[in-house]
């Protein structure tokens, strides 16, 4: 049975990263500063908490604010066990909070929020912020320096509250974010931050697609071009604007019209053209959106598995490697006729956390039969049926998709898309 867990699209996108939306880094400095932050090339976004420890890894200190890069900078809560905490100004070049004087933060309203929630519900916060590594005490229910520091790195991190001297929230709110029974770990950037150096009004996506017919319409997978207000198709040497013209969502196809007439297509054998297990196969792309060569990239295997697939969407397993990018790019066999498109391969992070291991050399192309079906079912003729056993000039044929989508984000949809949900 498939799952979308299992598998992971090979379509190449900068979007994400581009809007700034990343998830929070760890990272460690001289052995006893830690710090963490929504950290995407070497730019924070939000908060920035940075400890440090003790011998006994324990935090000694910390701030809770703003950075310069990765670098603790500006406004913020200063902590320091024994002490307490104040609002004061981190300067790099300083020592911090530097002739300032100690006065009640938010610390005061979050501690009575706190206190009036039940001994359980107490416990279960802490419990809560033990899962995700904030909290290392034991979970007594009881407010002290390491709750109230678990407690404020969290908002920091992972709310959108914007956190001052007189920053509040209710005990009924508390509740809301740590109840056991609907917690999750939200990864969170701000607004203003992702618009300063995060957004940008474009993103581009990559993938591959291929002539299919002599009027210039390609084949590819949907997720290539999904979301796209420009598409351009590049084959060997030419450009040129494309349109999608039919697709399907469920069986991840779409075709394409260009002005590119008169090339060289991909045929299908009509007397072999239902994979069987060992077949030597080919796959045909551009991994990683051109970034590794420039040329098509032509890598081999075998049919591994006939038949996977549910949803009535047949797919073939092949042990042929395939990157980011190759989505879209034709299956083909040894006498260059089309067996399947290209479409997915094992999702990493899945099998790692189930199994402890990486998976190696599991891809996932769509069956012929299925491409066949689609393409009668949107007035297409099936792909001519030839006998040659000559290799196509596959240059003429398989090309490099380029899609450009404008960002028309405004601020009510960054807040809802910076929340990502991690864990259940």
């Amino acid at each position: 049975m498939e799952s979308s867990k299992l598998h992971t699209k090979m379509g190449f996108s900068t979007r994400g990263a581009k809007l700034g939306f990343s998830k929070i880094k760890r990272f460690t400095k001289s052995g006893l500063i830690v710090g963490y932050s929504h950290i995407h090339e070497n730019k924070s976004y939000g908060n920035t908490v940075t400890e440090v420890l003790d011998q006994n890894g324990s935090w000694d200190s910390s701030f809770i604010g703003p950075s310069n890069g990765t670098k603790p900078f500006g406004l913020g809560f200063f902590f320091i066990r024994g002490l307490g905490v104040k609002w004061c100004s981190l300067n790099t070049n300083d020592k911090p909070c530097d002739n300032e004087s100690w006065y009640n933060t938010a610390i005061g309203s979050i501690k009575q929020s706190f206190n009036e929630l039940s001994p359980s519900q107490r416990k279960d916060v802490q419990g809560s912020l033990k899962k995700l590594g904030y909290y290392k005490s034991s979970v007594d229910g009881a407010w002290g320096q390491n709750t109230q520091q678990a407690i404020l790195k969290f908002l920091a991190l992972h709310t959108e509250l914007s956190l001052s001297p007189s920053t509040k929230i209710s005990h009924e709110d508390l509740w809301l974010l740590f109840d056991p029974k609907s917690f999750k770990r939200y990864e969170y950037g701000s607004i203003d931050r992702l618009i300063n150096y995060g957004f940008e009004p474009t993103s581009e996506t990559f993938g591959t697609g291929f002539v299919f017919n002599p009027a210039g319409f390609i084949l590819t997978n949907e997720h290539v071009v999904r979301g796209c207000s420009n598409i351009k198709f590049f084959l060997n040497g030419m450009s040129a604007e494309a349109k999608i013209v039919s697709s399907d969502q469920q069986l991840d196809l779409a075709v394409l019209a260009t002005s590119l007439k008169g090339n060289d297509i991909l045929t299908f054998d009509s007397e072999n053209f239902e994979p069987s297990i060992m077949d030597k196969i080919f796959t045909v792309g551009f991994p990683y959106g051109g970034e590794v060569s420039s040329d098509i990239t032509v890598t081999s295997g075998i049919i591994s598995s006939e038949s996977v697939g549910s949803n009535g969407i047949k797919k073939f397993q092949i042990d042929a490697a395939i990157q980011p990018g190759n989505s879209g790019g034709p299956v083909i066999n040894e006498r260059g006729h089309l067996l399947g498109i290209a479409t997915s391969k094992a999702d990493t992070n899945y099998f790692l956390e189930k199994f402890g291991s990486i998976p190696e050399n599991i891809a996932f192309a769509i069956d012929l039969s299925t491409i066949i079906l689609f393409l009668e079912k949107h007035g297409f003729d099936a792909i001519e049926s030839v006998s040659s056993n000559v290799m196509p000039n596959l240059k003429n044929i398989v090309g490099r998709i380029s899609c450009t989508a404008k960002e028309f984000v405004d601020i009510n949809e960054i807040a809802k898309a910076r929340f990502i949900v991690l864990a259940e």
